[in-house]
């Protein structure tokens, strides 16, 4: 059982002669749990070297049994220095004389307290305990039962690394255990920790080769591509800054490197390791629209971390690239469409939206062509002509509950939120309530009494399209769907918002549709960065009510699960960028799409992405033949074909058979699966 208590971080700054002593990583050195409620705290080793930034490290603990990470405690210091301990404690009187500071910690011994470092995602470190399983009172360490309740577990001094294997930290006996156990005494625990992991160090031969020729081959208003070619040294370290790099790494040292700006670490002020390895690319994320940034590249030898490193500092390779200006929208562009009517009445209690460009825009100008009827406009449609209501109007904004949401306005000022309501007299009472503060929204009205639908509702052919084509005047903008993609059965509410860049967004809030979207998406892209790395990047230029995302990969692109959420805004109209990094793909293509969730639970979709990641397969349609190109000399390989709605439509062993004949498929959407179970590639492809 979990009780909440108040604790204190106390810091400790034990130095001593280190000589060439190093630890891989942090590691907990200590541990301890009293009898009284208060009596907790952990301590954590670095030994490493080099300073440690602790914004890459967070302490997390689970109850009886759970999943990591139930409970999250954060670092409120900066870093923790080469040769020294900090010590998280529930108050002064456990590890006296310490600096003290008041945040929320606690733990039993039936739990499980963990060191987790981020290296793109949260990934375990070192482990008191595992998630999963409950040991009753406490765990057993060195064949000592409940040895994590009322007592003080201390890491022996030959311990040079984390350890994720809690069955091989606390051992079956107390000679291989990692652990000296000692019974909990308040104010008895040990200040700083000792350890003996020195190993004699000497650098490797210094490379005499810098790198050369780096290119920028791609960027965004967010992110720069980096490319170059290697010298003669191992490895490189890729140093990036808004300054020209002035820095230089020290011999026998090592950097940890993050491609998000500004998180890894630096060989001087404001100049960040963004790469280190033996690659000849990166991407670095996280940057500043309209900023240039500097980069310089080092070479250098040496596999033992602390010990080998020989940098060539006496030559690099720098150069400098400027973000350029995010794209903005200037002309009046469709933002979504209410497809499915609510109230029985299609032809009168649907609507599309727009947001205007720069200029205002005059009723006179606006011509819109529905899918399934004539233009509407004021000049040259007949009676298909705009009107005004102002009663509709008004009973919006009492049902919505905030005055002047709604409005009615002839020319449409520039750059304004737009509805055009497809009847002259909507019959049915929208509630725009969770609009209230973001308007106005300027209300359009056709002069239709006609009930029949203007748009396409649900249909399982997934080669239909549907376009709605407005004309401004000085510019046109077209919206596209699927009406596969809407809900199955035609279900009232089915709205589908568009980007700026025109893709679709499927969404269903049960009638209560909002007249923009909770995010204005201005991409939703990705790439893979290696063979086992994929970046997703998405940019927002204004979010209601949004709490957050989630991306979800599949590898058929129907079965999707999640693998990561980020925070929304709330509310912004400020320009906002997010990326999200899936560092265990699946081998062939991935399929990626983007939920946004508000804070009510409604939901949308983005678009879905795919990206390819070290396929040994290969296919190929021509002249109604579908071929396999494949390397792979698996003869368990299959290829199997689905239709746009999953079912199996045709299997072969690959081994005997490559070529299919396709001549006689239905012409449509099919998903071609090749591989076995455990190495397998699939596609999308049109028969």
């Amino acid at each position: 059982m979990i009780k909440k208590v108040y604790i204190l971080f106390i810091l400790f700054f034990s130095t001593f002669l280190v000589g060439f002593s190093q630890t891989t990583d942090l590691i907990i050195s200590e541990y301890g749990e009293g009898s009284s409620g208060n009596s907790k705290f952990i301590e954590i080793y670095n030994g490493t070297g080099a300073s440690v930034n602790l914004a890459n490290y967070r302490v997390c603990m689970i109850s009886n049994g759970g999943s990591w990470c139930e409970t999250t405690y954060l670092f409120t210091t900066a870093s923790i220095a080469n040769g020294t301990t900090l010590v998280l404690a529930n108050n002064s009187t456990d590890v006296p004389g310490a600096n003290e500071y008041s945040v929320s910690l606690s733990w039993n011994g039936d739990d499980a307290v963990s060191l987790q470092k981020f290296t793109g995602t949260w990934n375990l470190l070192d482990v008191i305990g595992t998630d999963g399983a409950d040991p009753g009172s406490g765990w057993t360490v060195a064949a000592t039962n409940n040895a994590t309740k009322d007592h003080r577990l201390t890491r022996k001094a030959t311990i040079c690394s984390p350890n994720i294997d809690w069955d091989n930290s606390r051992g079956s006996t107390a000679t291989n255990s990692e652990w000296i156990l000692a019974s909990y005494v308040t104010g008895a625990a040990n200040v700083g920790h000792t350890e003996n992991c020195s190993a004699p160090c000497s650098a490797d031969p210094e490379p005499t080769t810098p790198s050369s020729t780096l290119t920028f081959p791609d960027t965004t208003c967010y992110s720069i591509d980096l490319s170059w070619l290697t010298g003669n040294g191992a490895n490189t370290i890729v140093i990036a800054s808004t300054s020209p790099v002035a820095g230089t790494p020290t011999d026998q040292t090592a950097y940890t490197a993050n491609s998000t700006f500004g998180s890894g670490t630096t060989i001087a002020a404001n100049e960040f390791v963004i790469h280190n390895g033996n690659g000849t690319s990166t991407t670095v994320t996280g940057l500043s629209a309209t900023t240039t940034y500097y980069f310089a590249i080092f070479e250098y030898n040496g596999t033992l971390t602390n010990c080998e490193e020989n940098y060539l500092v006496s030559s690099s390779l720098v150069g400098n690239f400027t973000t350029p200006v995010c794209p903005t929208s200037t002309n009046p562009e469709i933002t979504g469409i209410l497809v499915d009517a609510c109230g029985g009445s299609e032809g009168v209690n649907e609507f599309l939206t727009f947001s205007n460009g720069n200029m205002p825009l005059s009723m006179n100008d606006l011509k819109v062509t529905f899918p399934f009827i004539p233009s509407y406009c004021n000049v040259g449609c007949g009676t298909n002509t705009w009107v005004t209501n102002p009663t509709y109007t008004s009973q919006l904004n009492t049902t919505a509950g905030c005055t002047g949401l709604f409005v009615e306005a002839d020319p449409i000022p520039a750059n304004a939120n737009v509805i055009v309501f497809t009847g002259a007299s909507p019959t049915f009472n929208f509630d725009f309530s969770g609009l209230c503060g973001t308007g106005p929204y300027y209300a359009i009205f056709a002069n239709n009494t006609s009930t029949g639908g203007r748009f396409g509702n649900y249909n399982s052919d997934c080669t239909k399209y549907r376009e709605t084509t407005i004309d401004f005047g000085t510019s046109q903008d077209t919206a596209v769907y699927q009406p596969c993609l809407l809900s199955s059965g035609a279900a009232d509410g089915d709205y589908v918002a568009f980007s700026q860049d025109g893709t679709p967004t499927y969404s269903n809030d049960g009638c209560t549709p909002t007249a923009t979207l909770p995010i204005s998406l201005l991409y939703f892209k990705g790439k893979s960065l290696n063979t086992k790395t994929n970046l997703l990047e998405w940019t927002t230029t204004a979010e209601i009510n949004n709490d957050y995302f989630t991306i979800e990969r599949s590898g058929d692109a129907i079965n999707f699960i999640t693998i990561g959420t980020l925070a929304g805004a709330g509310n912004s109209n400020i320009q906002l960028y997010y990326q999200l990094i899936d560092d265990n793909p699946l081998i062939g293509i991935n399929y990626y799409r983007l939920k946004q969730t508000d804070f009510n639970g409604d939901y949308q979709y983005a678009n879905t992405i795919a990206i390819e990641n070290n396929s040994n397969y290969n296919l190929v349609i021509n002249n109604h033949t579908l071929t396999v190109i494949t390397k792979s000399t698996n003869p368990i390989d299959k290829i199997e074909i689905y239709d746009a709605i999953g079912q199996l439509v045709y299997s072969a062993n690959i081994y005997n058979k490559n070529a299919v004949n396709i001549q006689n498929f239905k012409q449509g959407i099919y998903i071609i699966k090749v591989g076995n179970a455990t190495n397998y590639y699939i596609q999308k492809m049109k028969f």
